[in-house]
């Protein structure tokens, strides 16, 4: 299975973020989906661990306590 999480658009000298509820509420979504589906291995493409642009949620603790078998 494959998710990408990251999401900030760039123009110019001005980057675009998604407000933080956004942020919170993708989270959680990825949380339900590993949740519920038993796959071999997961590939997650940019998982913030404290970065401004996911308003410095560790998005990549909150997944990993999802998976210990993985980690």
């Amino acid at each position: 299975m494959f998710y990408d999480l990251g999401r900030s658009l760039a123009s110019g000298q001005y980057t675009v973020i998604d407000p933080k509820d956004i942020i919170l509420k993708n989270t959680r979504g990825i949380q339900d989906l590993v949740r519920s589906n038993e796959a071999d291995f997961f590939l997650f493409q940019e998982v913030d661990k404290q970065a401004k642009r996911s308003y410095y949620i560790f998005q990549f603790d909150s997944i990993a306590s999802m998976l210990p078998k993985y980690n």
